[in-house]
């Protein structure tokens, strides 16, 4: 196995392992409907993104939170 740091897979392990779970063609059409911009599980984006996308995520959903209380 390819790891990049201390344990981590690269992207490309960790898009091969997510294509096993999901099948290519659901990988696939994620990947699209993430590069649409259209909304996508969070498993994909993590999958994807790798331990960071966490991350990324979580700030994104405070983020729409605290405009939601703003606008309100």
């Amino acid at each position: 196995m390819v790891v990049r740091g201390p344990g981590r897979p690269t992207p490309r392990l960790r898009a091969e392992a997510e294509a096993a779970r999901r099948s290519r063609a659901e990988l696939v059409a994620g990947c699209r409907r993430l590069a649409e911009g259209h909304d996508v599980d969070d498993g994909l984006v993590v999958a994807l993104g790798g331990p960071h996308a966490r991350h990324v995520r979580a700030a994104a959903a405070r983020a729409v939170a605290a405009l939601t209380r703003a606008a309100a």
